[in-house]
């Protein structure tokens, strides 16, 4: 049986204030949710700044890098790939969560630890 959507990896992490990744791409798209804290979050389509209950979901091919504004933050990352549904062209969508879901955020990063 096929699915539409293979998770590929799942990971929750607490960053200190010294984080930050090199500059990097996936063949992938990412959902990144920061649970507290903030980060910023840039890509070869624009900067922004992840603040508690923003997330920001990137296509595949596109270029990234994540560093700390100063504070602990906590966050999730959901990386997949699609088959056979749509989703709409886009490189870089950012989702600000409000309180419905940010109660089930919260319940999947406690699954995830």
């Amino acid at each position: 049986m096929n699915f539409p959507l293979k998770i590929i990896g799942l990971h929750s992490r607490t960053m200190d204030t010294n984080y930050s990744t090199p500059l990097h791409s996936h063949q992938f798209y990412q959902w990144y949710y920061v649970n507290e804290g903030a980060i910023k979050y840039w890509t070869n389509y624009g900067e922004y700044v992840l603040k508690a209950n923003d997330s920001i979901l990137v296509a595949p091919g596109v270029f990234r890098e994540v560093f700390n504004v100063g504070e602990i933050v906590n966050y999730f990352v959901i990386s997949f790939e699609v088959s056979d549904i749509s989703i709409p062209n886009f490189k870089v969508q950012l989702f600000h969560l409000g309180p419905s879901l940010r109660n089930e955020a919260a319940v999947l990063n406690k699954e995830i630890l």
